[in-house]
């Protein structure tokens, strides 16, 4: 069980930091869309950061599974 435990607590870890990256770049995205007045570049950006938002929370929601 204690194996388990580590795995899923490794596993959260790489997908939160997968989901901030994702959340980052987003972010940068948005600002680089809205620097040059791009309306499909800002829609692209938000969905990207709205998309590691949700991976975020699924890595949050991930460490809650037990066995």
């Amino acid at each position: 069980m204690d194996y388990f435990n580590q795995a899923m607590s490794l596993f959260s870890n790489g997908i939160i930091t997968a989901g901030s990256l994702l959340t980052v770049w987003g972010i940068i995205q948005l600002g680089v869309a809205i620097k040059e007045h791009n309306g499909p570049g800002m829609q692209h950006a938000i969905f990207q950061i709205v998309g590691g938002a949700v991976i975020l929370a699924a890595g949050a929601w991930i460490t809650n599974i037990s066995m």
